[in-house]
């Protein structure tokens, strides 16, 4: 074992409320992107208008000309108008989700050649309370590194092997199975979260991407 990491209660409290008071404050712009939306759909009548009146200057004859001119019309508004617009609100409601970050009995080790992660999942089809699931991923599997400045969120992609046990002692095998690809999150509420990352990412080779959405109000 290289090192393990602990979780800090007080760091699970900071992330978790923080989390809240940013769905807050996302509920309280619903105004601005109903805003948002009720220009796309102006910006769109107006053009179609424009295009109906206007129809000598665009050199419009017949009604099938017409209608192209509409639909080209739409279809670059679209894309310039209304794609940033989709965007902007679903990553604004995306990164203020309140997720369950704090997993139970959490066990974070990093060994010489792999990070092991174990926990009780979430209760979810044939999984009880009393299952417990570890995930393995060797340095040399993963394939990329995140960091999501935002949400405090260490993603780790890669190769993972999950074995699902039918309690925490991890006397009985309950499920077990390779994913090629599989994307492996860690809320950063350990203590030492920064080593945790910094090792991972000597370990692997691979350089953390960070992603940074505090731009987004």
């Amino acid at each position: 074992m290289i090192k393990e990491y602990i979780p800090d209660p007080k760091k699970v409290e900071e992330i978790y409320h923080g989390r809240r008071k940013k769905r807050e404050k996302w509920k309280q712009r619903k105004p601005v992107r109903i805003a948002l939306y009720l220009i796309f759909v102006l910006v769109v009548l107006l053009s179609v208008l424009f295009a109906y009146f206007n129809r000598d200057v665009f050199n419009i004859r017949s009604h099938d000309d017409l209608i192209g001119v509409i639909a080209l019309m739409v279809i670059v508004e679209s894309f310039f108008i209304g794609l940033p617009i989709i965007i902007y609100c679903k990553m604004s409601s995306t990164k203020t989700e309140v997720p369950p970050i704090y997993k139970n009995h959490e066990t974070l080790i990093l060994y010489e050649d792999r990070i092991m992660n174990g926990f009780e999942p979430v209760k979810e089809g044939d999984y009880s309370k009393e299952m417990y699931m570890v995930n393995e991923i060797k340095y040399s599997d993963i394939k990329r590194l995140e960091y999501d400045e935002y949400l405090e969120l260490f993603t780790v992609c890669g190769r993972v092997e999950q074995t699902v046990y039918d309690s925490r002692d991890k006397k009985n095998v309950y499920s077990k199975k390779t994913i090629e690809r599989e994307s492996l999150d860690f809320y950063l509420y350990y203590k030492n979260s920064d080593d945790f990352m910094k090792t991972v990412e000597e370990r692997s080779g691979v350089m953390i991407e960070v992603i940074d959405r505090n731009i987004i109000n």
